[in-house]
């Protein structure tokens, strides 16, 4: 059985249908069951083998910029607490997620060894907070391995996008946040002009592909502290922007402009994808890019508040 804290959230909500479409049984805490920032561990049932965990304190990039040390704090309160809550209810495993921004600032892949590294000399300064505690997370992961033997893996994800993400300004993911401005521009008939290069590359995961990927790499004893996790999809800035746009307007080139003075933190956001090959007959086939960059539109279009 499994306990998946966040699940009013992107990723965890996403666990929460997959595992509702199986005969498998699971625990889903939000912050209303258990608050992870609150010092007091409940009991739960018995039975329960591992915690996914998608609930950490991340309040969009320029509070995250601005207040490093509450960012820090309160991310390593909800470390500690998940570990008491896997003490006290004799839980052997937890994985927890991570992200491609905390990875050093360089075009060439990155390999979970530069994690390992704790280096933030060469790391986005905006997250610095962010970052420190993802090491942290690693000291008090392994502490807990040393005495309590309670196995832990970080699964770092890449760009995620599709049904049920956030469209607020600031705190929505990248292909998100173009999502909503390319159709307020749509409506107000006035031309695209995205920041960066068209050539700069990032990794993109659908939404649900993630959870079944995560879902079926907690079934497995890892015994790997950090392990990227990816299907290779990486479109250029360019390539993202006519597939968004012809979902959405039908003209995928004529009003696009680019405001290449904006630099991107790394015009490659690439993940060595080696470790995870070893897994790769355990994931299900993936969404095509088109098809979930569809239901991405269809599901803000249908939620959206005008």
């Amino acid at each position: 059985m499994k306990l998946i804290t966040g699940t009013n959230w992107f990723l965890g909500s996403a666990i929460k249908r997959s595992l509702d479409s199986k005969p498998e049984k699971a625990i889903f805490f939000t912050r209303k069951e258990f608050d992870l920032e609150n010092w007091s561990v409940p009991p739960i049932v018995d039975g329960i083998e591992t915690i996914i965990h998608c609930a950490d304190y991340y309040p969009g990039l320029q509070y995250t910029s601005e207040n490093p040390q509450e960012v820090y704090d309160r991310n390593v309160r909800i470390f500690e607490n998940l570990f008491a809550l896997a003490r006290k209810n004799k839980i052997r495993r937890v994985v927890t997620i991570g992200t491609t921004g905390c990875y050093p600032l360089t075009d060439e892949p990155l390999r979970e060894d530069m994690l390992l590294a704790k280096d933030t000399t060469n790391t986005n300064s905006k997250l610095i907070g962010y970052t420190r505690s993802r090491f942290s997370l690693f000291d008090i992961a392994k502490l807990n391995n040393r005495i309590e033997g309670i196995e832990h893996s970080h699964l770092i994800l890449p760009n995620l996008y599709g049904p049920g993400d956030r469209f607020e300004l600031g705190k929505s993911h990248l292909l998100s946040s173009w999502i909503r401005d390319f159709i307020t521009l749509k409506e107000k008939n006035e031309p695209v002009t995205l920041w960066g290069s068209p050539e700069a590359k990032r990794e993109f995961m659908y939404i649900d592909d993630s959870a079944n990927y995560v879902l079926a790499l907690s079934e497995q004893s890892l015994h790997r502290e950090i392990l990227n996790v990816g299907h290779g999809l990486t479109p250029t800035y360019g390539e993202l922007a006519r597939t968004v746009l012809y979902s959405i307007v039908h003209h995928p080139d004529e009003i696009i402009s680019w405001d290449e003075s904006k630099k991107n933190p790394r015009m490659r956001e690439v993940m060595d994808l080696t470790e995870i090959e070893r897994y790769s007959h355990l994931f299900p086939e993936t969404t095509p890019f088109s098809e979930g960059v569809k239901r991405a539109v269809d599901f803000y279009q249908k939620t959206r508040k005008v």
